[in-house]
């Protein structure tokens, strides 16, 4: 990690072996500079969140607190 919840302090990342379904520590970031803290807590926030639909969503985060969330309508 580029930094800690502060960019003086240091951080780790540990991942448990064999998790299946979705999560940050599965992602695999294709461009940009190393995550920090608050990036991967934030990601985190923003993928726990959408999880919790059946339909398409999309969730903004900051803080690692939800401020919007959206959802696709599904019209019968």
């Amino acid at each position: 990690m580029r930094y800690g919840e502060n960019s003086h302090q240091q951080a780790a990342f540990y991942i448990e072996e064999n998790v299946k379904e979705a999560s940050v520590a599965t992602a695999t970031q294709l461009q940009g500079k190393a995550l920090s803290y608050n990036n991967i807590a934030d990601t985190d926030a923003a993928l726990e969140c959408v999880k919790e639909f059946n339909e398409p969503a999309c969730v903004i985060v900051k803080h690692a607190n939800p401020c919007g969330v959206c959802r696709q309508r599904l019209d019968s």
